[in-house]
């Protein structure tokens, strides 16, 4: 790692990736990182558009490496064309939230499930169930199910999260959101509940297919927990066979070594045994072996 290395680190909203920039930080202190936000809609091909233009034309190591590195901390799935160029290893889930103003009567309850929203949202007297275009795309298909099934829907236009909640509160209607989101950009005139009846939504790392540098490898040994020992980069390898080599020459001479000494143990012993033997097979005058 050299100090012309830098990583950016694009994250979806409400994933928070402080304790792998703590450990970035802390073991390659040399090693700029940068963290930025994710626009919920911002499609992957424009995120890491100008990363792949600049691998392209990199006319040498170094030069690739002082482009930089991109990856992402994005909620998946990925479809099959993002698949085809994008690495992806997948992280954690998260549970729904949902967001409610504070006068909802769904407030009341520990947990709200599906068939609340269809006693709630309807009607004059109910909150609609709101959608952001473009966001959260895993969760389309359920919605579009709840609404033909009698749900009160109604369509936001808000850029962020933050945006989006704060409408909310103001008693626009409810919201459903991963719960990070909602505990990032809770408010006092909100109140959020787990929600059943969705699908998990999946956080994974993903950095395109033709980033093969030693800096991306190395933090996907942060993110998985790789100690600095275990570290993945150029010389470890060769220390290691090394180590390894040295170890093994070690052990076989100490093996050697210790066979030799038990043998000679076991021919003394032996020695000793068979003296034993003859000066117990004489037994004295008037005396029988084992009487008393």
């Amino acid at each position: 790692m050299t100090k012309d290395t830098y990583m950016k680190i694009h994250c979806d909203p409400g994933v928070n990736p402080g304790k792998w920039v703590d450990r970035w930080r802390e073991r390659y202190p040399e090693a700029p990182l940068k963290v930025e936000q994710r626009g919920g809609d911002e499609p992957l091909e424009e995120l890491f558009a100008s990363v792949a233009e600049n691998r392209g034309v990199a006319a040498n190591a170094t030069e690739a490496r002082s482009t930089g590195s991109s990856l992402g901390l994005i909620r998946v799935p990925l479809r099959e064309s993002q698949r085809a160029w994008l690495h992806s290893i997948p992280l954690y889930d998260e549970t729904a939230e949902l967001v409610m103003p504070r006068e909802c009567i769904l407030a009341a309850l520990e947990t709200v499930r599906p068939v609340d929203l269809l006693e709630t949202c309807r009607g004059d007297d109910g909150f609609p169930l709101l959608t952001l275009p473009g966001h959260l795309p895993a969760w389309v298909a359920t919605h579009e199910a709840w609404f033909e099934a009698g749900v009160e829907r109604a369509a936001l236009q808000a850029d962020t999260f933050a945006d989006a909640i704060e409408a909310v509160g103001h008693g626009a209607g409810l919201l459903l959101v991963p719960q990070a989101v909602a505990r990032t950009w809770s408010r006092k005139d909100v109140v959020r509940r787990p929600f059943e009846g969705l699908p998990h939504t999946s956080v994974s790392l993903v950095w395109p297919r033709h980033d093969e540098s030693s800096a991306v490898a190395d933090f996907i040994g942060v993110v998985r927990g790789r100690t600095a020992r275990s570290s993945r980069g150029d010389a470890a390898p060769a220390q290691g066979a090394r180590r390894a080599a040295s170890g093994a020459g070690a052990a076989k001479t100490r093996g050697a070594g210790t066979g030799k000494a038990a043998a000679a143990r076991n021919t003394k012993a032996s020695g000793k045994g068979a003296g034993r033997g003859r000066q117990g097979g004489t037994a004295r005058p008037g005396r029988t072996r084992g009487a008393r």
